[in-house]
């Protein structure tokens, strides 16, 4: 099985942990042919007290973590499976 993303983490300080990739539910999306495309959500989520960045490759998750808390946009995204 691929990885759905690559997931960087710039933490400052201690204390920030991330929690990354997990595969949520998939999305079925309409393609134009008779098979049907499935994409995986990926969403990250934080804990403790520190700060830090998450990026993906490919483009899609740039989540900025404040005290542990996730920023409210840029923490999750679809990828095509595969």
């Amino acid at each position: 099985m691929k990885p759905l993303a690559l997931i960087t983490v710039a933490a400052i300080g201690l204390g920030l942990m991330v929690v990354f990739a997990c595969q949520d539910m998939p999305e079925v999306t309409q393609p134009s042919t008779a098979t049907a495309a499935v994409r995986y959500r990926l969403t990250v989520s934080g804990t403790g007290t520190g700060n830090g960045v998450v990026t993906s490759s490919p483009a899609g998750i740039n989540c900025t973590i404040t005290a542990g808390t996730p920023a409210s946009t840029g923490c999750s995204a679809f990828y095509n499976s595969g």
